[in-house]
Parts: structure tokens; sequence; C-alpha cells
């Protein structure tokens, strides 16, 4: 047997005894120590015994499945696995089993549309309230185009659109909602008339204005005019204050002083006559620039100084009393007469 190979030698064909010997070699010891020997009863002392009973409900369970390890099924999560039909694929992209009625109103699962967006497949319950809301928020310039029609026509009896107009030049709508022509008016026919101003007044010619109390008094026609001879034909002309005094009349109430001139009957053959106007009544000289007139010259239409009028004391009032001054009466001028003119401001 010596120098025998294992695999030559004669196969044990019973169980072998505890005490058989199998032959090893000890890898962790030295050449010459390295060949060892076991025995069957050392290799069967490591095996283990029959345990069955501390793997039942709750003795020494195997670890049950989670999210997080493998394990055996619990019964809750094999109960869960009960309503899947056998052998459904509930794998990948495959339809999930009909269960509508869930997802349906006071089902079990209801969906609630609440912030979703989007339109919806079917016609929704819309509340009044929410109606209200909306149609608050859209302007008429914002909906589309009318179509054309008279449906919603205001009426004699109830309010609503206007109707479409005709087009034509100067008609316009009645109470009725029917239309007119607005005519223009004459003495004959009722219609619309344009305003005339001061100047058209002046004109005189104009037949087809209507005249108003302002125009009217802007006009030369609502001026008021005074004479004053303050000394007569064949009386030299003499300087001094009040010459004459007049008071104004209720006729020229609230009016202004809006012109004044003056002529003589006989010219000055050197010097200008000069003349102011006073108001006594409120102490104020109603001319910035007097009146004059130019040596050779009958009125102060001509002359080379114009008067002005002061604007800050023009006006007058009933029973105002306005004296004549004469401060330059010329050479030989006799017959002085002054001219005032008073107007509505």
């Amino acid at each position: 047997m010596a120098d025998s190979k294992l695999s030559a030698l004669t196969e044990l064909a019973a169980t072998p005894a505890s005490d058989d010997e199998v032959y090893i070699r000890d890898v962790s010891e030295l050449a010459a120590d390295e060949s060892k020997r076991i025995t069957i009863a050392n290799l069967t002392s490591g095996a283990p015994t029959a345990h069955a009973a501390s793997h039942v409900d709750a003795t020494d369970d195997i670890q049950s499945a989670t999210a997080a390890q493998k394990g055996v099924a619990t019964a809750a999560q094999i109960t869960k696995l009960d309503g899947i039909t056998a052998l459904a694929d509930v794998t990948g992209s495959n339809a999930p089993q009909a269960h509508a009625a869930s997802h349906q109103n006071a089902g079990g699962d209801e969906v609630s549309v609440v912030g979703l967006s989007g339109l919806l497949a079917d016609d929704q319950h819309v509340l009044d309230a929410e109606v209200v809301i909306a149609a608050k928020t859209v302007k008429l310039d914002d909906l589309t185009a009318t179509d054309d029609n008279t449906d919603l026509n205001a009426s004699t009896t109830k309010h609503g659109l206007m109707p479409k107009g005709t087009g034509t030049a100067n008609n316009y709508f009645k109470s009725d909602n029917s239309q007119g022509t607005l005519h223009a008016a004459s003495t004959t026919v009722v219609g619309a008339v344009e305003l005339a101003i001061a100047s058209e007044l002046d004109t005189g010619t104009d037949a087809t204005r209507a005249v108003t109390p302002d125009s009217l008094a802007g006009a030369s026609i609502g001026k008021r005019v005074v004479q004053l001879k303050i000394f007569d034909d064949a009386t030299a002309v003499a300087t001094g204050d009040g010459k004459l005094h007049f008071f104004i009349p209720p006729e020229l109430n609230g009016m202004n002083l809006v012109d004044a001139d003056a002529g003589v009957s006989t010219v000055s053959s050197s010097g200008l006559p000069s003349v102011a106007i006073y108001n006594v009544t409120d102490s104020a000289d109603m001319l910035s620039t007097n009146i004059t007139i130019d040596a050779s010259e009958k009125t102060s239409y001509t002359a080379t100084t114009p008067p002005a009028i002061n604007a800050a004391t023009d006006d007058v009032v009933t029973g105002d009393q306005i004296r004549i001054d004469v401060d330059v009466a010329g050479t030989g001028t006799k017959g002085l007469t002054v001219i005032l003119s008073f107007q509505l401001p």
C-alpha cells in the first residue's frame, strides 16, 4: 500500500464508524508535521441538530419582508394581495383592475378637482355665485363682436343696447329709439343754431346765428354812449377841475368805461387841449392817459397820443359822481364836447 494514491484506495461502501479515521494535510504546520488524522466523530461533532420548532410563529421567526429588507411576507402583506386576480400581471405599464367607483362622488377614494387646471372632458356644474364673480371680471370691450340683430335693443318699456346708427350725417336718436334728422334752424324751421360772437353782431349781416346776452353786451350795440357839452360853441375853453359833473344812472350800473374822446367847435391854433375824467365817488382818475386834441384838429380821434383807460378804476355803479377836468385849454379853442362810452365787462 506504500506510495499508493488516495484515488487508488478502495471506496468505503458502508456508513463509516465513528472511530474510523480520515487522513488530512494540515497546511498550517511545517512540512514534516502537516500529515494529520481525524475521526468521523470529529467531523460530525459540528453538524446542526433538528430545530424546526424554533422557527414557528413567535419563537425564532425568519425576518419579515419590509421596504428595506428581504424576508418572508407577513400576514398583513398577504391580505393586501388577496384582492388581485390570480395570475394577473401587475408589473410595468399594465393597467390596474377596474376601480372607477372608488374615485367617484362619495367613493372610498373620491377624486377632488380642487387645484386642477385646464378643461375637464365633460360639462361641470357651476355655482351661480361663481358665475356672478366671473361676469364681473369681463368688460364689454373684451367680448367678441355682437351679431347684427335687435334682440337686446332698448325700447320704451325696457333698458337695453342702443340701436345701430344709419350713418346719415346730422341724425340723432329720439326717446322712442327712432332716428331723426337735425335740421338747421331758420325763421320757419325749428332746429340747431350756432351762437353768434360779438364781432358777428357788429357786422350785422348774419341771418343764421343766435344772439346771446354775452355776445350782445360785447358788441357795439351793447355800448352806452354819453355826450357831455362842457362849453358851448361860442365860449372859449378854460382850464380847471369840475367844469362839469354828472351822475351814473341805473342803465349804466356795473358797466366799465371803454372809450373816452373829445371834440371842439373852434380848433386850437397852438397847444393841445387836455381833458381828464375823475370819479369823485371813488376818488380816482379813470384815465391813465388824458384825452388830447392835436392843434388844428377838431377831435381826439386823430390824436397823436390816443387816450388810455385805467383798467383798475374804469368801473361805475349807479350814483357814482363823475367830474370833467380841463388841464390844458389850447389857444383860441371854443366849444368843448366830451364823449364817453360804457359797456358791460
